[in-house]
This record gives C-alpha cells, structure tokens and sequence, in this order.
C-alpha cells in the first residue's frame, strides 16, 4: 500500500488491506511464498531460494543494499535502500539526485554521537518522496525534518526503546497510513488527529489515560493494537469517532480497569481481542 502497488477493488465491500491479503494468498496458493503462518495482524511467510534469486534478478536495477559504509557514515553499519531507478552509491551526501529516488529506506544504526545524528538529519531532508521509512535503534529523538517526508506513508519505530516522543512536525504527514510505536513510548499527544490518512495504529503508551480528542478522532483508522502498555487504567472516551475500525487488539495492558461505553459505536469492528489483561472487568463499562 505504501508503494501504491495496492489498487481498490470495484467491490464495494473490499478496502485496500482486504486486497493486500488476497494478493499474499493468491501468491501463496501458487508457491511463490510458503510456510504461510497467520499471526493475527500479520501474515508471515518464506520464499524458496531460487523464487528469491528470480525476483531479485528482476528487480537488480532498482533495489540497493549498502553496508560498512565508508565516508562520513562509517559509524552507520547497515543501510537498506529500494529504488525506483539504478543508483547504487557509495555515499548518501554526495548523490544527492539519487537520494530523491528512494522510496523505502530501512536504516539499522546507532546515532548516539552528534556528528552521526547531524549527518542523518541531512540526509534525511533530501529523501524527497519517501513513501515507507523503518528506524531500528537509531536514536532518542526524532529530527524535526521528519515532517518534509510528505509522501511518507508507512513509519516504523517499534525497535527504537529510547524513543520517548517524537516532534510536532510528524503530524504533518497528512499521506501516513501506519504508524509503528516502540516500548519506550512515554505519551501520544493530541495532535495524532491530525494524521488524517491514518489506517494503521500500533501504539504502546506510559499514558494512565488516552486523552479525549487523539486517537478517537482518526475516522480512516482500521486497524488499532494496543499492546504491552503497564501504566493505563481506562481508554480514550469518544472512540465513537473510529467509524472505519475493523480490528481491535489491545494485549499485555495490565493495569486495563474498564472499556469505555463509546465502544459500543464501533459499527464497522468485525474483529476484537483482548488478551492479558488482568484488572480489565468485562462486566462493568466504564461511564462518564
């Protein structure tokens, strides 16, 4: 979906997540991927070595890989990009017009020390029409030139354990369509409303409380998973306004008390698991 490889089907009941699995299945069904495990939100799968030796023929002129880097980010192990076009380059900083091409990048580093954050949070501003961006353990902070990323639509933070909050200028993603938060998340302000595109929310939060006009303003949202959150005691209370939710997992949310009584307006959920969730008392809706 992120790469628009994901059209909407002329049925009016299926939506593009529902056209996504279909193509896996269909893929499936004809041994281009095996070993198929379904795992609730996420299908996961393998792809024989020589099918894989054949897709990565095909696609030899727009995907890169680099590691070991030697310039300026030689403290940055691995960098992953895939490209619209044959580009493969030895240096970010120095290709600039290269960089524009990127549409995925998945970026495995540590930038713990000033001169590497800098570097990146110049680089960063040069991917022009990124569309998919994972950052695994990169750093404590987000730079606020993340917010230039405005064809971004998938964002992945789920490894990054120091990242407590990101800046104001996420929110001005309006094309995002998921967002992955990690563990050491401290608090999702308000603000996420304004990711309007919004389809995917996977959130972990030290919040006792989601706040009222946040999350339960995302109309497009489908898919919510709360999970290994210790700290809230009660959900957001206008979850009325999730008129497209169809999966709700909320899991490993310990001091959980009650479920709010707007969720009772969830319409379009066709899915909903709770899990671990010791204190939650089903019997009792909470209203205020």
């Amino acid at each position: 979906m992120a790469q628009g490889l994901v059209h909407q089907s002329s049925h009016p009941s299926e939506n593009l997540e529902d056209v996504g699995i279909r193509y896996v299945r269909e893929l499936i069904s004809k041994c281009f991927f095996q070993d198929a495990n379904d795992l609730l939100f996420v299908l996961s799968f393998k792809m024989h070595d020589l099918v894989h030796d054949l897709a990565s023929s095909l696609v030899q002129n727009e995907c890169s890989i680099l590691r070991s880097i030697t310039t300026k980010f030689s403290k940055l192990p691995d960098i992953y990009q895939l490209l619209t076009r044959n580009s493969f380059f030895q240096a970010l900083p120095k290709f600039p017009n290269e960089i524009e091409r990127v549409r995925t990048l998945v970026f495995v580093a540590s930038l713990e020390e000033p001169s590497c954050r800098t570097d990146f949070e110049k680089c960063l501003s040069g991917f022009k029409h990124l569309r998919s961006l994972e950052l695994i353990d990169v750093c404590e902070f987000l730079p606020d030139k993340i917010g230039s990323l405005k064809e971004l639509r998938y964002l992945n933070l789920v490894e990054n354990t120091k990242l407590k909050r990101f800046p104001k200028s996420i929110f001005k993603l309006q094309n995002l369509q998921a967002l992955i938060l990690g563990d050491g998340f401290e608090e999702l302000p308000k603000d996420v409303r304004c990711l309007i595109s919004l389809r995917l929310l996977f959130l972990i939060t030290k919040q006792k409380r989601l706040p009222e006009g946040g999350v339960g303003c995302l109309g497009s949202l489908q898919i919510l998973l709360i999970a290994g959150c210790e700290n809230p005691e009660y959900l957001c209370e206008d979850m009325q306004g999730l008129k497209s939710l169809r999966k709700l997992c909320i899991g490993g949310c310990k001091n959980l008390i009650s479920l709010p009584i707007s969720m009772k307006y969830l319409t379009a959920l066709e899915y909903l698991s709770i899990m671990v969730c010791e204190k939650l008392d089903l019997m009792t809706i909470e209203e205020v």
